[in-house]
């Protein structure tokens, strides 16, 4: 279940935007990290939304950070994924989403849930 951090500065990302990419993102994200060992919907993506602090040092108004679990055959294109998923966004608020970066970092993981 790969997780989404989406850091903002406020004074230039605007709550509309952050919902646009609260819809979208999921979708993205999920078509671009799918690998059979690993198959995603947007159901399966996590998204946490922060806003810059005064003490932090960003380079760009928006930055995405994904992580997700390692798996070869999502590690043997992860470049070509992370630029397909930088596309994306860019393409869903044309000339709204001009600067920004996604880093995508995979690890070994384990998950486990409790439903009462």
């Amino acid at each position: 279940m790969p997780v989404a951090f989406v850091t903002r500065d406020p004074s230039k990302i605007s709550d509309g935007l952050l919902l646009l990419l609260r819809q979208k993102l999921p979708v993205i994200i999920a078509q671009h990290l799918s690998v059979p060992e690993g198959a995603l919907t947007p159901e399966d993506i996590e998204l946490r939304f922060m806003d810059i602090g005064r003490f932090d040092v960003v380079k760009r108004p928006l930055e995405i950070l994904i992580f997700a679990n390692d798996y070869p055959t999502r590690r043997e294109s992860l470049e070509k994924r992370s630029q397909a998923i930088t596309d994306d966004v860019s393409e869903m608020a044309p000339g709204r989403l001009t600067n920004f970066w996604v880093w995508i970092l995979l690890g070994q993981g384990g998950f486990s849930k409790l439903e009462k």
